[in-house]
């Protein structure tokens, strides 16, 4: 296999592999160490202790000993250190991981983590703080303890939209264990979390990222994986797949399987070989090999494609005529940062709407692991870059849903029950307070507007009814409120319109108390006789 090093994935917020690179090649980041690394939630709910998680990478290339790892936790004001190793432990496997919950009693408000390593990988007692990667800042771990709950409401369930597991693996990147994900999400206050791993690393061997195995071992691991740990109530785990698949225009696009217990091949844009760039499935094909039970969801569509990645990797973008195929159940637009790029894809979102089709918003991070910051591939082999943002359940995901359990949740999906959000929640039900969002009505009818935020996001600013009437080029505005300044706002509104048509809400809030920012949610839409 030959793969091309400086291709990075677009804006995709990673663990980094910092031991491959070509042969004869100076890499300034490789060292005969395994990865470590310390990783923690960006948020906890009240009341929860701070699990850290510690994590070693390629100890069975770079066995090492692991001497000490002490955490210290600061609000700026005291500070106590605990330890987070009984004694010291010999590694020399894959993967080796472990939570370890640290108490931070009644702090609230950002805190600070300074994680310690104290290990040996041959070379002598070495220390380093955060993580061992050359060139990183290996500053400390920010955390915001909310005192209150995420703003939710009845029947909501949240979670991480778009994620990658130790299943994604190779030359740049992996992901994290899945148990790992499902011990820091729920301290988020999360109910679930998608495992959506590229299908370029899926059909890896389980012992080579270089190597493709028929029998698809890691697919098979992963599957098992997940089912084991979904027997513990109260969160789920959703496993998925990145497929890669050609767009109209014969380029590499992504979607989001959710729920298929077959593996679907796209290995299109995985750099494995020069010049081979053509993925296994177009859009359409794979629409109609996935089970009637599985979801599917475009991934990412409006995300910029570097240049580089066009010409190297022929990957390209989704077209009107790509949103639109039968068979797509959502669109995954809002992808860890409301931009421009996630405002283009709720445009081309409305614009699908609009032609009368039923497919609802999901967001997500995109996140390989990353709870508290990403560390990423500036140069290949020379440098890394950080930054604090496509944080895992940092964009939320929102699903009315029976309950945590995978199927609820994949009917959720199925019925288009779902709102995207950053902070703030919405909903839309009948006088009755019935949730209707994603059903179809009959005017006339009265609805109850909801919508709910918390000091952590900020205050209600703007609340937007959107109405699209089918067949029309432009969504309008049916009613703004302006400036609210509540926690908690409900409207009733009188629907009289006879024309086939649909409605959706947008929100946006005042700067919050945990980062200074206006924070969004939007709805997917009811809709009338349609």
């Amino acid at each position: 296999m030959i793969v091309l090093p400086f291709v990075v994935p677009p804006l995709a917020p990673f663990y980094a592999e910092v031991h491959y690179r070509f042969r004869y090649f100076f890499s300034l980041l490789n060292a005969p160490e395994p990865e470590i690394l310390a990783d923690a939630p960006h948020r906890l709910e009240p009341g929860e202790p701070l699990p850290v998680l510690v994590l070693v990478k390629d100890a069975d290339r770079h066995p090492v000993m692991l001497h000490g790892v002490t955490a210290r936790v600061s609000d700026g004001v005291s500070t106590r250190e605990v330890s987070l190793l009984r004694s010291s432990v010999k590694i020399a496997e894959h993967w080796w991981w472990t939570i370890v919950d640290v108490p931070i009693d009644d702090l609230s408000g950002w805190i600070s983590c300074i994680v310690q390593f104290d290990y040996d990988a041959g070379r002598g007692a070495r220390r380093a703080f955060s993580d061992n990667y050359r060139t990183s800042s290996h500053a400390p771990l920010r955390v915001y303890v909310s005192p209150e709950p995420l703003p939710s409401l009845p029947q909501l369930m949240l979670g991480e939209g778009h994620a990658h597991s130790t299943a994604t693996e190779d030359q740049v990147e992996f992901g994290v264990p899945p148990g790992a994900a499902r011990g820091l999400a729920r301290r988020m206050g999360l109910q679930f979390a998608t495992m959506t791993d590229h299908s370029y690393d899926l059909d890896d061997a389980a012992s080579s990222y270089l190597v493709n195995d028929p029998d698809l071992p890691k697919w098979h691991a992963l599957q098992r994986e997940i089912a084991e740990l979904n027997r513990q109530p109260g969160f789920s785990l959703i496993p998925g797949e990145e497929v890669s698949c050609r767009n109209e225009a014969g380029q590499n696009i992504h979607c989001l399987v959710l729920g298929d217990r077959q593996f679907h091949p796209g290995s299109g844009d995985s750099a494995e070989r020069w010049l081979r760039t053509r993925s296994e499935l177009s859009l359409r094909e794979l629409l109609d090999r996935v089970d009637p039970s599985a979801i599917v969801a475009g991934a990412h569509p409006r995300e910029h494609v570097p240049l580089i990645q066009r010409w190297l990797l022929r990957r390209g973008s989704w077209s009107q005529k790509d949103e639109g195929q039968p068979g797509l159940h959502a669109l995954q637009f809002w992808n860890g940062s409301f931009d421009e790029r996630c405002k283009a894809g709720r445009d081309a979102w409305a614009q699908q709407l609009l032609r009368g089709r039923r497919i609802a918003v999901l967001a997500g991070n995109d996140a390989h692991g990353n709870f508290n910051r990403f560390r990423q591939l500036s140069i290949p082999f020379v440098r890394l870059r950080e930054a604090d943002h496509q944080l895992f359940g940092r964009v939320r995901t929102g699903l009315f849903a029976e309950s945590s359990a995978l199927p609820a949740l994949l009917e959720a999906i199925r019925l288009h029950r779902s709102i995207a959000t950053d902070g703030p929640v919405a909903m839309v039900s009948d006088i009755d307070g019935r949730q209707v969002i994603g059903s179809t009505l009959k005017a006339p009818t009265t609805l109850r507007l909801i919508a709910r935020t918390s000091d952590e996001f900020g205050r209600l600013h703007r609340i937007e009814l959107k109405r699209g009437i089918i067949g029309s080029a432009a969504e309008e505005t049916l009613q703004v409120w302006e400036s609210p300044g509540e926690m908690y706002w409900a409207w009733r509104y009188d629907v009289t319109d006879h024309r086939p048509h649909y409605l959706r809400l947008e929100i946006a809030t005042h700067p919050g108390h945990r980062d200074q920012r206006p924070h969004h949610c939007l709805t997917s839409p009811v809709w009338f006789n349609a």
